[in-house]
């Protein structure tokens, strides 16, 4: 990824962060949204909840899979933001049975395994454990800065 100097910094959107692919690869897109946030360019990105490595223990635990392709925690740490974009059970596995996630030929596969209703299921109770706790941190680093006095608000 090249970047202009002297081109004011916009998002950049980087998708398919963890997607199944060789781990150097995962941690090139990694380090390359490192250096554009050190850029001081906004980076938008999606990941999935099993691909945390401080999850992933418990991800195996839940679901029998151990997820290969992880990222640091303190990735998810830097982010300004966090959203959870949140769908049901059915609705994530009717888009699988339409192709909108995997390829045709690994549309049963998925559905029987990762993709089986429990499974699906803990990992959304995970992914909003985790969006909380993310809140909670970042209001109690705000609730000390402003008992401290070095902060102030907007």
């Amino acid at each position: 990824m090249r970047l202009s100097l002297g081109t004011p910094p916009s998002p950049s959107l980087t998708n398919l962060l963890t997607q199944t692919s060789p781990v150097q690869r995962i941690a090139n897109v990694t380090r390359t949204c490192f250096d554009l946030l050190n850029a001081g360019i906004s980076v938008i990105t999606a990941v999935n909840i099993q691909h945390l490595e401080s999850l992933n223990d418990v991800v195996n635990r839940t679901t029998g899979v151990r997820v290969r392709e992880t990222i640091p925690d303190h990735f998810l740490r830097r982010a300004d933001e966090v959203v959870n974009v949140d769908v049901s059970v059915d609705t994530l596995r009717t888009r699988l049975r339409q192709g909108k996630i995997y390829d045709v030929v690994k549309i049963e596969q998925a559905l029987n395994n990762f993709f089986r209703k429990g499974n699906l299921s803990a990992l959304r109770e995970l992914a909003l454990r985790q969006v909380a706790t993310d809140q909670a941190t970042k209001a109690h680093d705000y609730r000390e800065t402003r008992r401290t006095g070095s902060g102030c608000d907007p």
